[in-house]
């Protein structure tokens, strides 16, 4: 007889009960297991298969280990009871080294997602789902009280929340990321009501910048105009973005996002540059 519960699986509930049971949430407070819980049943909900299902159960068990020890004792754990491919799917959704800064430590996380098996995907995918909605119930009861709990800032933490959402929607269908866009947007729509909306500038978005005729600054022979975004750093609660072609000098995104409009009506089409006859999309 065919069975969901399958001996596999509840072997997997137990070893995440056992390491997560000391644990609590960040952000609602919660015991730690109702989130590998939430997860699998999301997955379950899509029709995932059991090595999935198994793997959503305990994505967080090596990330989460105290030490390399513990973290290589429970790939050995996890390799031998439940196989190769589980292994491979934790693998893909685990931060790999925990003592790096926060934000390095994200940046490989997403450049790793862009390369992660469909089954990985749909287990970050989970993750981001569960925790996006924890988020929105918990800011909804503490509004900006909540944002002290995590070890990133706000502006950081939403930055890293939008861009693993891209990459789930440029490789996953889009039947998978509804709920999770849901939450986005209720999370958003919180942020703005309570006037803490943040709007982050993306990578390859257009952007219009003024001339510069400061002696001092390296863009004094910059005449205004449209330009490319190629970088976006982020400073504590402040925005820097680079532009393409003009890479030694950064934008205080706060001072540039409200010029915008005025930037946009008075040059329309034409591209930033050097000299006032040179006015196509920078190359680099």
């Amino acid at each position: 007889m065919n069975t969901f519960l399958t001996p596999q699986l509840l072997t997997a509930v137990s070893l995440a009960v056992t390491v997560h049971s000391p644990m609590k949430r960040k952000g609602d407070g919660l015991p730690y297991i109702v989130h590998p819980i939430a997860v699998f049943g999301l997955l379950a909900h899509w029709g995932a298969d059991e090595d999935t299902c198994i793997a959503g159960l305990l994505h967080d068990v090596i990330e989460d280990a105290e030490n390399d020890t513990q973290r290589t004792a429970y790939r050995k754990e996890i390799g031998e009871k439940f196989g190769k491919e589980v292994l491979e799917i934790v693998e893909g959704v685990t931060e790999q080294d925990k003592s790096l800064p926060w934000k390095e430590r994200k940046n490989l996380y997403l450049q790793h997602l862009r390369n992660a098996s469909k089954e990985s995907l749909l287990v970050s995918c989970a993750d981001r789902t569960h925790n996006t909605a924890s988020l929105v119930e918990a800011y909804e009861k503490d509004e900006e009280e909540i944002w002290k709990r995590f070890n990133a800032p706000k502006l950081s933490k939403i930055w890293f929340m939008d861009q693993a959402v891209d990459i789930l929607k440029e490789r996953l269908d889009e039947a998978y990321l509804t709920e999770l866009c849901s939450h986005m947007d209720d999370l958003k729509s919180l942020l703005s009501t309570t006037g803490n909306d943040i709007k982050i500038p993306k990578v390859g978005a257009i952007v219009y910048v003024e001339s510069a005729c400061y002696i001092d600054s390296p863009w004094r022979d910059m005449y205004g105009g449209k330009a490319r975004i190629s970088d976006v750093d982020l400073q504590g609660e402040r925005i820097w973005i680079k532009l393409k072609g003009f890479p030694t000098t950064s934008y205080a995104w706060d001072g540039l996002e409200e010029m915008q409009e005025f930037s946009k009506k008075r040059y329309g089409d034409k591209w930033a540059g050097r000299k006032p006859d040179i006015r196509a999309e920078p190359h680099e």
